[in-house]
Formats: C-alpha cells, sequence, structure tokens
C-alpha cells in the first residue's frame, strides 16, 4: 500500500476550509488506515485544530472499504453529518470532511 503524504496547509478561496485531494490507495484486507492530527496516522492533519488525534479510520473489508468513525468525532461524508461510532462505506468521488479539512476519496 502506498503510504499517503503528510499534509500541513492547503487552502481554499474562501479560507474556511482547508480542502486537500488525498489519493489514497485502497488498504490491504484486516489493515486500518488512521486519519488525525497524531505522528503516528497515515494520514496527518496537523495543522486543523478541529482534528482528533485519532479521528477517524479507513478499512477494507468484503471487498468495500469503510470508513470508521471514532468516539466523539464529526464528520460529514457527501454533505451529510454523522457522529457515531460507526461505518460509512465509502465509493469514489466521496467527500469526507474531517475536523474542518475536507478530503476526496479517489478509491
Amino acid at each position: 500500500m502506498r503510504s499517503a503524504p503528510r499534509h500541513r496547509r492547503a487552502t481554499h478561496a474562501d479560507e474556511r476550509k482547508i480542502i486537500m485531494s488525498i489519493p489514497l490507495a485502497v488498504p490491504p484486507p484486516h489493515t486500518t488506515v488512521a486519519i488525525g492530527s497524531h505522528t503516528s496516522c497515515a494520514v496527518q492533519l496537523l495543522d486543523d485544530a478541529e482534528v482528533y488525534p485519532r479521528h477517524c479510520e479507513l478499512s477494507r473489508g468484503h471487498g468495500e472499504v469503510q470508513l470508521y468513525a471514532q468516539a466523539r468525532t464529526m464528520l460529514q461524508r457527501n454533505g451529510r453529518r454523522f457522529r457515531i461510532e460507526g461505518i460509512e462505506t465509502l465509493r469514489s468521488g466521496d467527500v469526507i470532511v474531517v475536523g474542518s479539512t475536507e478530503l476526496h476519496w479517489q478509491g
């Protein structure tokens, strides 16, 4: 699996969101890709104060890539908010908002 680059900051014209397009390779089965502000995360969102150290994870199971929300975190998928310890199945082109950072899934 190709590891994602560490992102510092890319800004959108309106400065309300940090916008990044992160092309992630599909994780191998039974492997997770952590997204958060901690340096141990594969996708590090270091300049977003709204991102938890381990905000969410990507995983592949049953042929689908799934987004796992951690407790107390706020996420959006294609404009729909969810704050659960739960799973969302991702599709190519999905837009995920983590904290105030917008990620474009290109799986």
